[in-house]
């Protein structure tokens, strides 16, 4: 077993907090000398401290988070103070918005040292949206492919001569990504790496286009 210890925290609602958590786990402890207490942790866990109750009980309730009548609801409690909440930050929505701005930056390929290194260490010959999560990659990077879904909904294309635009990478049809589209790859005929510009003759869409049935793809592609 593991053994960890917290200095100085002595009768502190940290210090409740923790050991409301890991009493409701079943988890032994120990307070060995004032102010350090021992959990003995067998394996790797990972201990979540809003999973005690909704984290809102904490407001009401302190550490013991017990159930208590709510005076306002959490998303309230966001509004900033001169609408009536208390101008809380939802953190979910703020850490999701920043691995976008992370995001749109590797698509984009920002002219910058981390970008550069990213596309050189992460993803390589490989294509940035449609590139499948390693299994044995860092938890940021994890984190990075896992939000890019949230983050193709808010990009918009500007295809221009097309050159730039991956066919079947990039997600500049209004179906998505074109790699995923069974109706695409029965179709379209363009090799794995072609740009949009392949399928566009003097500034219009040609016969690649143009010869595809009616239906959903063409009209997302043409549009």
């Amino acid at each position: 077993g593991h053994h960890c210890g917290t200095h100085g925290i002595g009768k502190s609602k940290l210090k409740q907090s923790v050991i409301d958590l890991v009493e409701k786990r079943g988890i032994e402890w120990s307070e060995e000398n004032r102010g350090i207490m021992l959990v003995k942790l067998d394996g790797h866990r990972y201990l979540n401290f809003l999973e005690l109750e909704d984290d809102s009980g904490f407001l009401w309730s302190g550490p013991a988070m017990t159930r208590k009548m709510h005076h306002a609801s959490k998303s309230i409690l966001r509004f900033p103070k001169n609408e009536g909440g208390l101008g809380f930050t939802n953190l979910n929505v703020w850490n999701r918005a920043a691995i976008c701005r992370l995001i749109f930056k590797i698509a984009n390929k920002d002219d910058s040292i981390w970008s550069d290194w990213t596309w050189k260490q992460h993803i390589k010959d490989k294509f940035f949206r449609s590139m499948k999560v390693p299994s044995d990659c860092s938890w940021a990077w994890r984190k990075i492919l896992q939000t890019r879904e949230c983050a193709i909904k808010h990009m918009l294309y500007s295809i221009a001569d097309g050159k730039d635009t991956l066919v079947w990478h990039d997600t500049w049809s209004i179906g998505g990504i074109l790699k995923n589209n069974t109706e695409a790859r029965q179709h379209l005929v363009v090799h794995d790496r072609a740009t949009v510009n392949s399928l566009i003759d003097n500034g219009e869409w040609n016969n690649v286009v143009h010869d595809l049935p009616d239906g959903a793809l063409k009209t997302d592609t043409s549009h």
